[in-house]
This record gives C-alpha cells, structure tokens and sequence, in this order.
C-alpha cells in the first residue's frame, strides 16, 4: 500500500493514488520533458518571479509567453541583456550541479523574438513599473503580447530532369507548379531541363506535368527510372548539355556496323543501304520471295519508312541491301521503331532518344525536347473489348489515346497501326476494322495521365525518367504479309544483345533498350522462306489462287515441311483442321486440283478418301515407271559395253588376238 495514501477531509475518510500512479494503481512515468521546461523548473524554483539587482525577472519558454498571467506588465528582455543578467545570477545562485546545468542550457536556449517553425527558446521578462506598463522607459518596450512571429525567410527552389544513364536534359517540357502559398505558375524546362523559382516561402511546390500535346516518342517516364536527390554524373552530362559538348566517341561511329557480311545463305558480298529513320513509325523489312528462294539476297532485301513523330506521313525511303548492309536512323525519346534486318547478318537503325540523327556521336548529350514527362498504364487488350471501352476506363478519348500511342487519329492510319504496332490480327465482320483479341501479339497499349510529385524548397533535386515507348521490330515478304515466329538478334550500341521470335502478327516490342545504334538479324533464311511462303498460300486461298500453293510444294522438302508447321500455328482460320483440308476445300478446279494432289502426295502430304487412292496408285505407277526405266536403262547401258568389247576385239592385230586366245 506504499502507492496510495489514506486522507480525512470534510468529507470524511478519502482513499487517493499517488500522483506517480493511475486509476489501477500502476506508476505512470513522466512524459519527459523539454529543455526549456527543464531549465525553467529548475531555476524559477516555484517562485513566481525572481529579485535580482532591483528588478523583478520571470524566465518562461517562448512557446508559452503568451500564457504567462499579467504578461503585458512584463517587458522581454533584449538577448545581450538577458544573457549577461543570466550569467550573474549563475555566479549568485548555481551552487548546485543541477542549477549549474540549468545556467548553461537556459544560456543556449534565450531569445528575443519569436523562433521560427517549431524551434524553442526561453524568454527572460522583467517587470514593468506600474506607470509604464507595455512600454519601457524610452518607450520601445515590446511585451509578450507584441511580440510578433518573423517574416517568413524567403528561399529558393531548382528541379532538374535528366534523362536516367546518358544525363540528357528534358527542355520545354510543360508543368504546373503550386507554391507553398497555394498560387499556381505555368512553367517549362529551360535547356539544361531546370524549373527554376526564387522568393518563395519555406514548404512544399508540387510539380504536376501538362501532357495535352504528348506523344509517345517524346514522352518519359519517372516511374520507369526513379527520383532521387543524390549527385552524379548525369548533372555533369546535363550541365556541359548546355555548354555544347559536341564530342563523339569516334570508336562507336555514326552507325553500328552489321555483322556477318558473308554469313547468309549465298554469302554475297555486303552492299551498304541507308534510309532516314522517323521518330516513331518506322522501318519494316520486305523480303522477296523469288529472290530469296533464288538464293539472290541482295534483291531480296527491301526496307520502307513510315510514320514521323508528329503522326504525317513521312516519305517513303527505301534500300537494297545484302547480307551485312547497314541502316542508321532514329529512335525519338525510345519509340517505336520498327528495325531493318537481312539474312544471316543486319540492318541496323539508331535508338536516339528524342528524334534525329546521333552525328556519329554514340553518347549523344544534347536536351531533349519538346518532352513532356508522363504516368504510364500498360493495358492489355483483350477479346470483347472496344476503342471506346478501353477510353472510358481510361477517362480519356480514344484520339487521345491514338495520339499519344501512334501520332495520328485518321482511322486508315489508325488501324494500319493497330495491326503493325499493337499486333491485331482479327477483323469486324464487315472486315473494314480490326477488333481486340486475347492473342494480340504484343496487345499494349500506353494510357498516359499527369505526373505529380511534391518538393521541399530551399534544396535542388533531380528526377531521373526513362523513355515510355518500346522499340518494335516488324517483318513483312513483299506482298505486305506479316511473317509471324521469325526468330530475330538484336545487337546494341553497348554489345548488349537480345533475341526472340515476332509475335503472331509479326511484330515484337522491346522495351527498355539502351540508346544508341543497333543491328537487327534474322539469321535462318530458310525459316524465313518457309513463313513466307505460307503466308502468301493463306493469302492465296483467300483469292481462290493456286500459284503460291504449285510455288511452295514445288520447294525442297524440308522447307515444305517447315512451310506446312507454320502455316498449321499461324494461319489455320480457314477450315481449322489443317493445311491439307485447306487444299482440299479450296482447289476444285479439277485441273489445277489433281496435279496439286500430286505434288502432295511427294512432299509427304497424305490424301485421304478415294480421290487419295487414285492420287496413291497413280503415284505408285510413277515409281515403278520410274524403277522400270531404271532397269531397262542398266540393261541397256550393259549392252552397250559388251558391244563396246566386240569392237575393240575387232580392232586388235589379229595376231594379238591369236596371242590372247
């Protein structure tokens, strides 16, 4: 019972807790206190006021001067004076180590104005005569009342935006930035990607990006590369951006040579081509089918432009090019852009960010921009979906979605895009659009929103961001057919390498590709033939054709083989049971249809039914034909050597002949 006490009050017999306990009878410690508390405690000792050299003092902590009772009969007192008159009553009253301790903390913490923020302090307040209350003797005392918090200490603030690894600067790249005071101020990048502001007031600016006008190629990312405040080399790339450091690594070169100039199939001597590249449509490699089978691969080569950053068409250029060529272009702010290739060695284009040509510089350090700095949402498309669905989830238009992805909204431009970029490859029924599917190989599309973030001011920060788009390479033959599961090599500027196969529409995306040159290869020719050829005979049974069907039966068996697999994978939507019944459904046409049969039959392909028997003995005639011509021509060829001995008989010297019977 050492806790609690026993009191008798006029009330009687009172049972109370100590105050060091609670309602249960449990100690509660102090909270601990503050060291203007402390030194207060300590040296006021309870007493209201403090006598000393014929005033009377009070000390009190500057977050409560406004509390003290009577405070306007107080004066504070100036923080020289306060000091001096603190030390003297030390010398007169710190006899014990506690009060000594409390004399040198209550030194530290004096004041004579109100701190700023939170920080703390003491006040020492001498009364005023009784004549003179809230005013000193020459008539400038402040009182605690008066006293009023400091303006604000104005201070600056620098956001910089750089792009993660090469350091380049976003310049013109919009913002809307809100100050600590709440106003709102349009901004944008200065070329070495600053926003700058002076004179503000201590707290926060939150930076949020305007993005009406973005496009994909020109757009980046701060989730895709993170923001700090450390440091680093990007500054130092940044800063001499604005200086015009025009250096060049002269080892790397304007252009990324291809590899493997003697490595395709017919080992022709590397021819250089080159077109100029569009920030973010295009390059798609054509292959001739007759020259490639030809084994030609100079003539089988053919690459197309496509469309500029801003979405309008951009001219057409094309080269011819074999094994080992090269192709140098552009990859603005990381976009899309679809790659050169050849056979066996590479075409090759430049991933630059921010459109244009890197000039043989391989660390190219100018600022990039118009930029404009974006959140992105990768959706996936998917069966039953629409444009308009897909924009109301995303709470924009669907031409702003198209902007931004494809830099166009005209429809025919939109849907060459939605098959050449997102990948589609199903059709409405009146076949004038394409429509979203599970399969859709890659099936991205990018839904950009504004970036915000916020920053205490008085600091410089730096965000790193990273280019949205990905890059995409594309493979076409020459009828324009896209050559699905081709297996492709990548080689960029910085030896990296990837390899993969296109997707079901003959594209693939890559996303996160170092900036630099690059070389693309497709490096099994034959593979590359036997998709062609089955894309052009799924084409061809759509227009009751049957010359690509006679072109590719009449091929070696293996490219047949691998011809007959890749149309069955890919292009097995007619009848859906297999390229045989394909045949069987399309070709009717008696004399076209038996002599295919035929060809069937010797590539292995088996004919079932009765016109398949009649096609199996007919086959069997041909071989035993064959086997019987081969027989009679040995006969004949023994023939001919015996008579070939009868007359060298007859021409020897009798004599020797006699000699030799």
């Amino acid at each position: 019972m050492d806790e609690l006490k026993r009191c008798v009050g006029p009330l009687g017999r009172l049972l109370l807790t100590s105050s060091g306990s609670d309602a249960d009878g449990k100690v509660t410690p102090e909270p601990p206190r503050s060291p203007e508390h402390t030194a207060v405690r300590v040296l006021m000792a309870g007493r209201s006021t403090i006598d000393f050299e014929g005033a009377q003092y009070l000390l009190c902590a500057a977050t409560s001067a406004s509390h003290v009772p009577n405070r306007d009969q107080f004066q504070v007192v100036s923080l020289a004076e306060s000091r001096g008159i603190n030390s003297r009553l030390a010398a007169r009253e710190g006899g014990s180590q506690q009060q000594r301790d409390a004399f040198a903390q209550a030194a530290s913490l004096l004041r004579d104005s109100v701190p700023h923020g939170g920080e703390g302090g003491l006040f020492l307040l001498r009364r005023l005569p009784a004549a003179n209350h809230g005013a000193s003797d020459d008539g400038t005392a402040v009182t605690p009342s008066q006293l009023k918090p400091p303006a604000p200490k104005k201070v600056d603030i620098e956001i910089k935006f750089v792009v993660a690894g090469s350091g380049r600067a976003l310049k013109d790249t919009a913002f809307l930035v809100t100050k600590p005071d709440g106003s709102e101020i349009r901004m944008m990048t200065t070329s070495v990607g600053s926003l700058e502001l002076t004179d503000l007031d201590p707290g926060q600016c939150v930076v949020t990006s305007l993005i009406d006008d973005a496009i994909m190629p020109m757009s980046f990312d701060p989730g895709g590369a993170g923001a700090d405040d450390e440091d680093s080399d990007d500054d130092a790339d940044a800063d001499n951006d604005a200086a015009g450091d025009d250096s060049s690594d002269d080892s790397a070169g304007g252009e990324l040579a291809a590899g493997g100039g003697g490595s395709g199939a017919s080992g022709a001597a590397a021819a250089s081509g080159a077109a100029a590249a569009s920030a973010s449509g295009g390059f798609g490699l054509s292959l001739s089918v007759d020259a490639l089978a030809k084994g030609d691969l100079a003539g089988a080569i053919k690459v197309t432009g496509g469309l500029n950053a801003r979405g309008a068409a951009s001219a057409a250029a094309s080269a011819a090019a074999s094994v080992g060529g090269s192709l140098s272009g552009s990859l603005g702010g990381g976009a899309s852009l679809g790659g050169g290739a050849s056979l066996g060695g590479g075409l090759g284009g430049t991933a630059a960010l921010g459109g244009g040509a890197t000039g043989g510089s391989k660390k190219d350090k100018s600022p990039i921009g118009p930029a404009s700095v974006v959140e992105i949402t990768r959706h996936k498309v998917a069966t039953g979906e629409t444009p308009d669905s897909i924009a109301a989830d995303a709470g924009l238009s669907w031409d702003a979605i198209t902007q931004f992805n494809f830099g166009t909204t005209d429809p025919d431009e939109v849907q060459d895009a939605l098959r050449d970029r997102v990948g589609c490859t199903q059709t409405s029924p009146d076949g004038q659009s394409y429509v979203f599917d599970d399969d859709d190989e890659p099936g991205i599309l990018l839904i950009p929103s504004p970036w915000t973030a916020s920053f205490p001011t008085d600091d410089v920060h730096r965000v790193r961001v990273a280019p949205v788009g990905g890059l995409h390479i594309s493979l076409e033959n020459e009828d324009g057919l896209a050559l699905p599961g081709a297996t492709y090599q990548i080689t960029f500027a910085d030896k990296s390498q990837r390899e993969g196969t296109l997707g079901s529409s003959g594209v693939a995306r890559l996303e996160g590709v170092p900036d630099g040159p690059f070389s693309v290869a497709y490096p099994d020719s034959v593979d590359l033939l036997a998709r062609s050829l089955a894309a052009s005979t799924r084409k061809a049974f759509d227009e009751q054709a049957t010359g690509p069907l006679f072109y590719l039966l009449g091929q070696e068996k293996d490219v047949v083989d691998r011809a007959v697999a890749v149309y069955e994978e890919y292009f097995d939507d007619l009848t859906g049971e297999g390229f045989a019944a394909d045949i069987d459904q399309v070709v009717t046409d008696p004399d076209a249809r038996v002599p295919l049969l035929f060809l069937c039959k010797l590539a292995g392909i088996d004919i079932e039914g009765a016109e398949g028997a009649i096609i199996q003995a007919g086959f069997d005639d041909v071989l035993q034909g064959e086997s019987n011509d081969t027989t009679a021509a040995d006969d004949s060829a023994a023939d001919d050597s015996a008579d070939d001995d009868s007359d060298d008989s007859a021409d020897d010297d009798p004599a020797e002949a006699a000699d030799r019977g």
